[in-house]
C-alpha cells in the first residue's frame, strides 16, 4: 500500500514538474463544412459569453484575417506549508483564435504570475523557479500556482472547443 501511494505521489510530482514547458498550448481543430466567417462569429460569441467584459479583454479583432487576440487573467491561491492564503495573485495569459475554412486554431500562451498579496511575483510560469526567488514564493506555492494554471488552461480548452464546435442558437420564433 505504501508503495502504491509513493508511486502515485511520484507521478503527481512528475506531472506538475513536467508542466514547466507546457504553458504554451496550441491546437488546430477541424470543423468540416464551416466557413471561416462562421467560425469567427462563433469565436466572438464564445468570448462574449465566457468573459465578464469582452470589450476589455479583446486586444485585437481582425475580421479581415479572422483573428482575435484576448488578454485575460484569473485568480490563484498559493500555499506555503500549513498555511493557505486566498487570492495570492493573478495569472495573466494571451489567447489567440485564428479561423480558416473548415478549421480554427487556438493558442494559449504567456502565462505570467503577478502577486497581489503576500508572496512575490513569480513571473513566467515556464520558469522552474519564480522570478522573486524561493524565499519570497516557496517552491510549494509556485507549484500550486502552476497546477492551478494547468487546470484552468485545460478547462479553457474544453470551453473553447465546445463553443467553437456548436453553431449559435437562433430563436425559431420572432415572438421575443
Amino acid at each position: 500500500m505504501k508503495n502504491a501511494i509513493f508511486v502515485l505521489l511520484v507521478l503527481i510530482t512528475y506531472n506538475v514538474t513536467a508542466q514547466d514547458s507546457t504553458f504554451t498550448i496550441s491546437k488546430v481543430v477541424k470543423v468540416d463544412s464551416v466557413l471561416k466567417e462562421a467560425l469567427y462569429t462563433r469565436a466572438k460569441l464564445w468570448i462574449a459569453t465566457s468573459y465578464n467584459s469582452a470589450q476589455n479583454v479583446i486586444q485585437l479583432d481582425d475580421k479581415e484575417n479572422n483573428t482575435i487576440v484576448v488578454k485575460a487573467l484569473f485568480s490563484v491561491t498559493a500555499s506555503a506549508g500549513l498555511m493557505s492564503r486566498q487570492e495570492e495573485g493573478l495569472v495573466k495569459y494571451t489567447l489567440t483564435i485564428q479561423c480558416k475554412d473548415g478549421r480554427y486554431k487556438y493558442t494559449l500562451e504567456d502565462f505570467i504570475h503577478e502577486c497581489t498579496v503576500g508572496y512575490g511575483s513569480g513571473g513566467n510560469l515556464n520558469n522552474k523557479k519564480p522570478d522573486c526567488g524561493n524565499f519570497s514564493l516557496p517552491k510549494a506555492g509556485w507549484e500550486d500556482i502552476k497546477s492551478q494554471a494547468v487546470s484552468y488552461a485545460n478547462h479553457l480548452e474544453l470551453s473553447i472547443e465546445e463553443g467553437m464546435n456548436n453553431s449559435p442558437k437562433t430563436s425559431k420564433s420572432n415572438d421575443w
